[in-house]
């Protein structure tokens, strides 16, 4: 693995900006009724504090009461707000599904003696070392979350 990669703060900064412009923005959270996790944009309640989901499958509507001009009927979900995640603009290489803040990915990369693999918890979607190493890996493999599989987080990665 090139050091260079790793070090070029001014470059991923660049390449990070860049893939933030292109790529969904969209959140993922456990459902407070259920504890399912629900996708799609992040609605925050400015006088409760709430914090909504609403789906990617649904959709926001003209409000049907009659005579109320600018209402929208919006299909949401309240979630718990510890639990919300940005999508980090990176799919898992095996399953192809999404990654997520606070996903446990597997990075396996080469080295000058071989293949070699670490978990890491996506923390921060401005970790421009950690997505310099989900650019230049072998393979990215999601393994689990910090609120589904609780023992991946033992011995603190």
């Amino acid at each position: 693995m090139d050091n260079k990669s790793f070090n070029s703060c001014c470059d991923l900064g660049h390449n990070l900006n860049e893939r933030i412009k292109i790529m969904d923005i969209k959140f993922r959270g456990k459902r407070l009724d259920n504890r399912a996790w629900v996708v799609g944009e992040k609605i925050t309640c400015g006088v409760s504090g709430k914090v909504y989901i609403v789906p990617e499958d649904s959709g926001i509507n003209e409000s049907e009461k009659i005579g109320e001009e600018g209402c929208l009927n919006i299909f949401a979900f309240e979630v718990i707000p510890e639990t919300v995640g940005q999508y980090i603009g990176y799919k898992d290489d095996i399953k192809k599904i999404e990654i997520y803040i606070d996903d446990v990915v597997k990075i396996t990369y080469s080295t000058q003696t071989g293949e070699c693999s670490r978990c890491v918890r996506v923390a921060d979607i401005t970790d421009y070392r950690l997505m310099a190493m989900l650019d230049h890996c072998n393979e990215v493999e999601v393994i689990g979350n910090i609120y589904d599989n609780l023992d991946l987080m033992k011995g603190e990665m």
